[in-house]
Protein backbone atom coordinates (compact mmCIF):
# COMPACT_ATOMS: atom_id res chain seq x y z
CA UNK A 1 0.00 0.00 0.00
CA UNK A 2 2.80 2.60 0.95
CA UNK A 3 4.44 1.29 -2.54
CA UNK A 4 1.37 2.74 -4.26
CA UNK A 5 0.69 5.52 -2.79
CA UNK A 6 4.62 6.64 -3.21
CA UNK A 7 4.27 5.69 -7.13
CA UNK A 8 1.31 7.70 -7.06
CA UNK A 9 2.85 11.10 -5.30
CA UNK A 10 5.81 10.29 -7.87
CA UNK A 11 3.59 10.18 -10.98
CA UNK A 12 1.58 13.08 -10.08
CA UNK A 13 5.40 15.21 -9.73
CA UNK A 14 6.29 14.19 -12.99
CA UNK A 15 2.85 14.85 -14.33
CA UNK A 16 3.50 18.57 -12.82
CA UNK A 17 7.27 18.96 -13.98
CA UNK A 18 6.29 17.90 -17.68
CA UNK A 19 3.56 20.34 -17.84
CA UNK A 20 5.54 23.18 -16.19
CA UNK A 21 8.55 22.11 -18.44
CA UNK A 22 6.10 22.47 -21.68
CA UNK A 23 4.55 25.82 -20.70
CA UNK A 24 7.89 27.17 -20.14
CA UNK A 25 9.14 26.02 -23.83
CA UNK A 26 5.27 27.60 -25.14
CA UNK A 27 6.14 30.91 -23.32
CA UNK A 28 9.97 31.18 -25.21
CA UNK A 29 8.62 30.03 -28.28
CA UNK A 30 6.15 33.05 -28.20
CA UNK A 31 8.52 35.39 -27.28
CA UNK A 32 10.96 34.51 -29.74
CA UNK A 33 8.08 34.17 -32.29
CA UNK A 34 7.14 37.51 -31.81
CA UNK A 35 10.52 39.27 -31.89
CA UNK A 36 10.99 37.54 -35.43
CA UNK A 37 7.54 38.95 -36.59
CA UNK A 38 8.46 42.33 -34.90
CA UNK A 39 12.14 42.19 -37.02
CA UNK A 40 9.84 41.11 -39.78
CA UNK A 41 7.53 44.07 -39.77
CA UNK A 42 10.15 46.17 -40.98
CA UNK A 43 12.71 44.27 -43.14
CA UNK A 44 12.67 41.14 -45.22
CA UNK A 45 14.44 37.63 -43.59
CA UNK A 46 15.45 34.69 -45.55
CA UNK A 47 14.41 31.09 -44.15
CA UNK A 48 18.08 30.69 -43.05
CA UNK A 49 18.14 34.19 -41.11
CA UNK A 50 15.01 33.23 -39.52
CA UNK A 51 16.52 30.23 -38.12
CA UNK A 52 19.73 31.85 -36.82
CA UNK A 53 17.67 34.71 -34.88
CA UNK A 54 15.42 31.81 -33.22
CA UNK A 55 18.25 30.18 -32.17
CA UNK A 56 20.08 33.25 -30.65
CA UNK A 57 16.88 34.51 -29.48
CA UNK A 58 15.92 31.16 -27.74
CA UNK A 59 19.21 30.97 -26.12
CA UNK A 60 19.08 35.02 -24.96
CA UNK A 61 15.70 34.50 -23.59
CA UNK A 62 16.26 31.57 -21.65
CA UNK A 63 19.28 33.00 -20.15
CA UNK A 64 17.49 36.41 -19.53
CA UNK A 65 15.15 35.02 -17.45
CA UNK A 66 17.45 32.79 -15.81
CA UNK A 67 19.39 35.74 -14.59
CA UNK A 68 15.82 37.40 -13.53
CA UNK A 69 15.00 34.98 -11.42
CA UNK A 70 18.35 34.57 -9.97
CA UNK A 71 19.33 37.93 -9.21
CA UNK A 72 15.45 38.55 -8.39
CA UNK A 73 15.26 42.10 -6.04
CA UNK A 74 18.88 42.25 -5.99
CA UNK A 75 21.03 45.20 -7.00
CA UNK A 76 23.21 43.68 -9.46
CA UNK A 77 19.83 42.63 -11.58
CA UNK A 78 20.02 45.06 -14.20
CA UNK A 79 23.67 44.85 -14.76
CA UNK A 80 23.55 40.99 -15.35
CA UNK A 81 20.56 41.58 -17.67
CA UNK A 82 22.57 44.45 -20.03
CA UNK A 83 25.49 42.26 -20.22
CA UNK A 84 22.77 39.33 -21.48
CA UNK A 85 21.80 41.08 -23.81
CA UNK A 86 25.48 43.30 -25.09
CA UNK A 87 25.70 39.58 -25.57
CA UNK A 88 22.96 38.76 -27.51
CA UNK A 89 23.73 41.86 -29.75
CA UNK A 90 27.17 41.21 -30.02
CA UNK A 91 26.30 37.71 -31.36
CA UNK A 92 23.70 38.86 -34.19
CA UNK A 93 26.45 41.17 -35.23
CA UNK A 94 28.72 38.07 -35.50
CA UNK A 95 26.71 36.20 -37.14
CA UNK A 96 25.06 38.13 -39.51
CA UNK A 97 28.19 40.45 -39.64
CA UNK A 98 28.45 44.40 -38.82
CA UNK A 99 25.98 45.65 -41.56
CA UNK A 100 23.12 43.13 -41.78
CA UNK A 101 23.96 42.78 -37.28
CA UNK A 102 22.46 46.44 -37.11
CA UNK A 103 19.78 46.20 -39.38
CA UNK A 104 18.20 43.39 -37.61
CA UNK A 105 18.58 44.91 -34.40
CA UNK A 106 17.32 47.95 -35.39
CA UNK A 107 14.53 46.61 -37.00
CA UNK A 108 13.78 44.28 -33.66
CA UNK A 109 13.19 47.43 -31.71
CA UNK A 110 10.16 48.43 -30.45
CA UNK A 111 8.71 51.46 -31.54
CA UNK A 112 7.26 54.05 -29.34
CA UNK A 113 3.97 55.52 -29.53
CA UNK A 114 4.24 58.95 -30.61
Amino acid sequence: MKKQIVLFFLGVFAFTTIGAQDHYEKRVAKNVTSYIERIENNIKLSKEEKDKIYELKKTHTISFWEVAKKFKNQPELNDKKTKVSKAFSQSIVKEFGRKRGFEILKASRVKKEE
